[in-house]
């Protein structure tokens, strides 16, 4: 029993990042560009399609062509961001902000909570004692 509950104990140290479990093993492929300190401005469309994506690195605008499918994952905050000034969200807002539309979904962008946390960590250098009542 020991022995597994240190192996836990030795394991739980380490918490894994999304780079590290997915990026990090395929940065070699020939076929994948990584650029660091970039920042995604926009998804590029044809017609309804994403092909692409327009990001901003290195104090000019890039374009990043995908051949076969373009993955969002900005997290909840920044994936309905970038949804919405690619024209994807409500058509009648996204009108008014002079953003073409590519797909009235009135839904994107609504109803975003986030779970903060607050943790309060305490040290006491005398013991605690419970108090009579």
């Amino acid at each position: 029993m020991c022995t597994v509950i240190g192996i836990l104990i030795k394991f739980a140290v380490f918490r894994w990042s999304t780079s590290q479990a997915y990026l990090r093993p395929v940065l070699k492929r020939k076929n994948l560009q990584a650029d660091v300190k970039a920042f995604a401005t926009r998804i590029l469309f044809e017609k309804n399609r994403a092909v692409g994506v327009e990001y901003h690195h290195d104090n000019q605008i890039k374009r990043a062509r995908a051949t076969k499918e373009v993955i969002l994952c900005g997290g909840a905050f920044n994936s309905p961001h970038l949804l919405m000034v690619s024209g994807i969200g409500n058509g009648e807002e996204l009108r008014k902000l002079g953003i073409p539309v590519v797909a009235n979904r009135p839904g994107v962008g609504q109803n975003l909570q986030d779970h903060l946390e607050m943790h309060f960590q305490h040290v006491s250098f005398k013991p605690w004692e419970k108090q009579q009542q």
